[in-house]
């Protein structure tokens, strides 16, 4: 699906999807280091428009639409959240993007925890403190 995304018209949400994602976390950009520099505008935008309006984790698109299938696929979590998480500063929209895309890996049968387990169980402990804290905000008191 991303070799048929990035030929699509520009002026398409799944075009600017394409391009937001060669830009940011292009297929050849995780060469050992965290690839291009991490830009927080970027997370909160994606979130925003297409995670957090999705059933998941942030709640409103459902999983398995065609954009949430795109940043999976396009290696959104692999290649840009999770290289870039820090639990102690990251924002809550990138815990719950992150979380979002767990979701949308297991909904399509692939190994949701894969990319994460790599990097130990403190950088996962951190993301689930993250997302809880996140997730209690938003409860409210």
């Amino acid at each position: 699906r991303y070799a048929r995304t990035m030929g699509a018209p520009t002026d398409t949400p799944a075009a600017s999807l394409a391009a937001v994602a060669r830009a940011h976390w292009p297929p050849d950009g995780h060469g050992g280091g965290k690839g291009p520099p991490l830009d927080t505008q970027v997370i909160e935008r994606v979130y925003a428009e297409h995670l957090a309006a999705s059933g998941g984790p942030g709640a409103g698109v459902a999983p398995g639409t065609s954009a949430v299938s795109f940043l999976e696929q396009s290696g959104y979590l692999e290649r840009y959240l999770w290289p870039h998480f820090d639990g102690a500063s990251s924002s809550r929209a990138h815990a719950l993007s992150i979380a979002h895309m767990v979701v949308e890996k297991a909904r399509e049968g692939l190994p949701p925890w894969a990319a994460l387990a790599a990097t130990g169980p403190d950088a996962v402990a951190a993301l689930l403190r993250a997302v809880l804290g996140a997730t209690r905000a938003a409860a409210g008191p």
